[in-house]
């Protein structure tokens, strides 16, 4: 039964270390005796920079990015990448980058939003048949329009998922996706919790969101959020090898954890 939602956002954009300091949280609340998962509603990986997962994932008949595999990792759940990552973008490199497809999972079902796809396919010499194969539903689009009106099944896909997710355990930490303040409108976190390099902030949740409420819209930036409210408390965190940086934040984060739950 979940008793509380905890908010990772990173508060720049580029490399916060919000997977980071989510692992920490889950591990961390494992160790209390705590039953938590992970849940990243929207995330997005990069076909040629990111090709080391995506040939994982692909090979599989299967589509999931190295976040989604690490959360999982660390949750204290047995259910699949898909449903930690209902939403999940597929870019392709190029002169003016477009996405090849989403891989957006609802009822347990896969769902392939494809938009070019087929093109590369041939190109990677049918590297993405067996994912095409397992899947339950392909919509292909090339409409901007028609794109838009298929986004319903990214809101399903997600709070179908976080749904199930919350049935099977006590805490729900939810990343979100590169510095947006809130990754899905119908999240209600209990804390937020934001990372940047040398810091942890942590603001009161329901302040949090009257800042969001106030400034209204789509994908609104941690920044525009934050400079509305102070933070609560600030950790100062160092640099660390990357063997040591899950435990090192464990233990920064830990007295917060002790707090709240």
């Amino acid at each position: 039964m979940l008793r509380l939602t905890i908010l990772v956002v990173g508060l720049c954009t580029g490399h916060a270390g919000k997977t980071t300091l989510t692992r920490s949280t889950l591990r961390c609340l494992k160790e209390m005796g705590i039953k938590p998962c992970a849940f990243k509603p929207k995330a997005a990986n990069n076909l040629w920079y990111d090709f080391d997962v995506v040939y994982e994932s692909l090979s599989r008949g299967r589509l999931y990015g190295m976040d989604a595999k690490l959360l999982r990792e660390e949750s204290d759940t047995n259910i699949r990448e898909e449903m930690i990552n209902p939403v999940h973008r597929l870019w392709n490199e190029s002169e003016q980058p477009d996405y090849i497809l989403d891989r957006i999972f609802v009822d347990n079902k896969t769902i392939l939003i494809s938009k070019n796809l087929m093109k590369i396919n041939r190109m990677m010499e049918g590297l993405f048949d067996l994912l095409y194969d397992k899947a339950d539903q392909i919509i292909e689009t090339t409409n901007k329009d028609t794109t838009t009106e298929l986004f319903k099944y990214h809101e399903r896909g997600i709070k179908n998922s976080f749904t199930e997710i919350s049935k099977n355990c006590d805490v729900v930490v939810v990343e979100s996706y590169s510095d947006v303040a809130l990754p899905w409108e119908e999240l209600k976190p209990d804390i937020v919790l934001g990372i940047k390099p040398w810091e942890i902030s942590v603001y009161n949740a329901e302040k949090y969101m009257m800042a969001f409420d106030i400034l209204h819209g789509k994908e609104i930036s941690t920044e525009k959020v934050t400079a509305l409210l102070e933070p609560v408390k600030r950790i100062r965190i160092l640099p660390q090898p990357s063997a040591q940086v899950v435990d090192y934040m464990k233990e920064r984060i830990r007295p917060i954890l002790r707090e709240y739950i």
